[in-house]
């Protein structure tokens, strides 16, 4: 019987046993197990952290990349367009000179920076022309095609007509770069290229010097790097480098940009590792919490403590889990009004979004927005959301300084409540205790200083501080898009009128963009020149002037983008325009400019000066033209002899002037009347016609006196002019159509450039020798 008792005695101190063991297994496994899982958790977490601030960075140096790609081709696609126009020059011109190509040449290398010359080339492919010949002269007269890559560059180009760009070459004068080829054309025939010379250092770092700072950079031709600009480094910034292909007219650059360590660090956050180190932290520390409750378990005392510490980690977490709702809740709503402001194609658009997101995301009851008009001081309701969707209501028109919506536009402060029952600006209390409306919360709408509205909320739900600051977090976004929205309406409205002035304009009004292309043309231009708006959108303006003007204006545009230089910008000029029938007609031109975010603009208005111009003549020709005879007058002769003398004195060459006198023009009036002595002049006029070239001026300046002035050539002198003049003379009178004869007494005086003299002091010198003949007849 003792032995059955001992035997069971050991049973159950087995059993004892086992219990033990398995509870201090329990006591060690289970911290181990949730340990584990809470880092597994975090590193899990961490990854994804870690991985989307690598994206980020990754993001951010691709946008630098994109930068470097963009400016790169701009800006050698800039200077390979410079060498076009010079091309286009030629071909219009059928060749440039040399003084006139070298001038062009010169003016790119002043402005345009990164050129290391600009060559031309002729048809056999050997270098002509070069500027600047300075630390160029073992170029002139190479021959390009001994050099695999220079010929295969041309031929290529020859053969398409296009631009087109040399892979890494070495230079002549030492040195790598590219060579840039255009072809030259005179009419269809090809003459050759302009070359524009670029080495890679010079070009890189004039044109990429301010471009992503604080990234290096580096530029590859195949497997060969052709340009290095690097900052500080560890071989750690190296691996975030990014790769993209830039395609210049036939070859492909591979760019690769990094960060530099200071960049790396500035872009670089420690929240990854933060986070990693607190959440191991946090998951040994449950480990040991769950052992240590797994110990209290059989160690009573510790119970209520390690229950107490539980609690009050829980209740941290829960606090910092309701604080990053509470924000995320807020950035919701933030992205949501930047969203519809930047989205909403009309005012009630973008304000009914915004009514709709403070609903959504801020729990109200229902969300209105107002909009100030200020000609009657009242909030105009625009947008309503919520338990209220109309806008048409009693509230639809508030008094700037009533109810509480028109306190909070005068006050210009915000206003929050969590007593609407009680609250005095609330005037209506039975509503709000029906709808179990308890609290409000309103804010101003201002911009620059300026109220443009109010936005409110009422909630069924006690409303938080953050409630008013998640109000004033938007306030300036709204106010900035109803001042947009607004500044819109009244954009259009002046582009109506605008365009209802100029299309009712009888002048030209022409609109043309920063290329000189056409973009806006009104009936009086149609009427003008005769093309519709639909030939001429988008053409250049180059049609519409003769071709002497053509030149001229293609580099007056070119000096203005580059030097920002203008002539004839805001003057008014007369010029010639040419009509779609190829008719040339006199016209006012004046040009302004204006800016916008796209670009320069420019307006021209025309004015067709036809009718003026033919009016003036005709007021010209009667004020210099004597009426008998159809000659210059006196005013005539005087303004057409002051030019001619001028370019007698700059061309060096001597002229005659003759004074002549009708003999008897009194008696032929007094004996055969006045209309035979009219005809007597016209006689003579005509002689003096037929006698002198078209080019020599010929004046009536009195009633019986004549005078004209010719430049001195090899068949004038004084003896023969007189002598051709009197055969003249005689030849008429030989015909006796007339009851008189013609007779003339002539001086004649020779004017020296070398010692010049005025037109008055000739006409002095030459009647006085007609009297001096006049008066040897009267004696014979």
């Amino acid at each position: 019987m003792v032995e059955k008792i001992n035997f069971f005695e050991m049973e159950v101190a087995k059993v004892l046993t086992k219990d033990k063991v398995k509870r201090k297994v329990l006591q060690v496994l289970l911290p181990i197990i949730i340990g584990l899982s809470a880092i597994t958790g975090t590193l899990f977490t961490w990854h994804i952290v870690l991985r989307h601030e690598n994206s980020q960075i990754e993001q951010l140096t691709e946008s630098q990349l994109l930068i470097v790609k963009n400016e790169l081709l701009a800006r050698i696609d800039y200077k390979m367009s410079s060498l076009l126009r010079m091309a286009k020059r030629w071909e219009i011109q059928g060749g440039t000179p040399k003084e006139a190509w070298e001038s062009d040449a010169l003016f790119y290398l002043k402005h345009l920076k990164g050129f290391q010359s600009i060559e031309w080339i002729d048809r056999s492919s050997m270098v002509r022309w070069i500027v600047p010949p300075g630390g160029n002269e073992v170029v002139p007269d190479l021959n390009l095609l001994h050099e695999k890559k220079r010929s295969i560059a041309l031929e290529k180009a020859c053969a398409t007509g296009e631009i087109t760009i040399t892979p890494a070459i070495d230079f002549a004068q030492g040195g790598k770069g590219f060579l840039g080829y255009v072809p030259v054309f005179k009419g269809r025939n090809f003459d050759g290229f302009i070359v524009g010379v670029f080495r890679f250092k010079t070009l890189f770092d004039a044109e990429l010097k301010n471009i992503t700072p604080g990234y290096s950079l580096a530029i590859f031709d195949g497997n060969e790097e052709i340009y290095r600009r690097e900052v500080y480094n560890n071989l750690r910034e190296m691996k975030w480098g990014r790769e993209v292909s830039v395609n210049l007219y036939g070859i492909t650059w591979l760019v690769r940009v990094w960060p530099g360590s200071e960049r790396f660090a500035q872009i670089r956050s420690y929240i990854p590792e933060y986070f990693l180190i607190s959440g191991i932290f946090i998951s040994i520390l449950l480990a040991m919490l769950v052992y240590f409750a797994q110990t209290a378990q059989m160690r009573a005392q510790g119970i209520n403590l390690v229950n107490r510490e539980l609690m009050h980690e829980i209740t941290e977490h829960k606090c910092v889990n309701d604080e990053l709702t509470e924000r995320m809740r807020l950035a919701a709503f933030i992205a949501d009004v930047g969203i519809v402001v930047t989205q909403g194609k009309t005012l009630q658009n973008v304000l009914q979004g915004c009514a709709t997101s403070m609903v959504k995301h801020l729990d109200a009851a229902f969300a209105r927005i107002w909009t100030l008009n200020k000609e009657d001081a009242n909030l105009e309701l625009q947008a309503s959301a919520g338990m209220y969707a109309h806008i048409d209501g009693a509230h639809s028109r508030v008094p700037v300084g009533k109810f509480k919506i028109g306190l909070v536009a005068k006050n210009r402060k915000p206003y929050l409540t969590n007593a609407i029952i009680g609250d005095s600006h609330i005037h209506d209390q039975e509503w709000a205790k029906q709808e179990g409306i308890v609290a409000f919360a309103g804010y101003p709408l201002i911009i620059e200083g300026n109220v443009v509205g109010v936005m409110a909320m009422f909630s069924k739900k006690q409303l938080k501080v953050s409630a008013l600051e998640s109000l004033g977090s938007v306030a300036d976004t709204i106010a900035l898009g109803i001042q947009q929205k607004h500044t819109e309406k009244l954009l259009r409205e002046s582009e109506e009128r605008f365009r209802t002035v100029v299309q009712t304009a009888t002048d030209a009004i022409i609109l043309a963009d920063s290329s000189g292309n056409i973009i806006s043309w009104n009936k009086g231009a149609q009427s003008i020149f005769g093309y519709s708006e639909e030939k001429v959108f988008g053409k250049p303006l180059t049609p519409l002037m003769p071709e002497r003007y053509r030149d001229a204006h293609i580099m007056g545009v070119e000096r203005m983008h580059l030097t920002g230089k203008k002539k004839i910008i805001g003057k008014t000029i007369e010029v010639h325009g040419l009509r779609k029938d190829g008719g040339e007609f006199p016209m006012e031109l004046s040009i302004s400019d204006w800016k916008t975010g796209k670009g320069t603009f420019y307006t021209a208005i025309i004015r067709d000066s036809t009718v003026r111009k033919r009016m003036e003549e005709e007021l010209r020709v009667l004020s210099l033209v004597d009426e008998l005879t159809g000659l210059n007058n006196r005013r005539g002769f005087l303004t057409l002899a002051g030019q001619q003398l001028k370019t007698a004195n700059r061309i060096k060459r001597g002229m005659w002037l003759i004074f002549i006198d009708l003999d008897g023009l009194k008696r032929i009036n007094d004996t055969l009347g006045h209309q035979e002595g009219d005809f007597a002049l016209i006689d003579v006029a005509n002689i003096l016609k037929e006698t002198f070239r078209e080019s020599d001026i010929i004046a009536r300046i009195g009633g019986d006196e004549f005078v004209v002035l010719m430049m001195e050539n090899t068949d004038t002198g004084g003896n023969i002019v007189h002598n051709r003049l009197q055969e003249k003379i005689d030849l008429h009178n030989k015909k006796g159509n007339r009851s008189f004869t013609i007779s003339i007494s002539m001086g004649i005086t020779y004017y020296n450039p070398e010692r010049p003299c005025s037109i008055d002091e000739l006409l002095v010198q030459a009647d006085k020798r007609m009297y001096e003949q006049k008066r040897g007849k009267q004696k014979g």
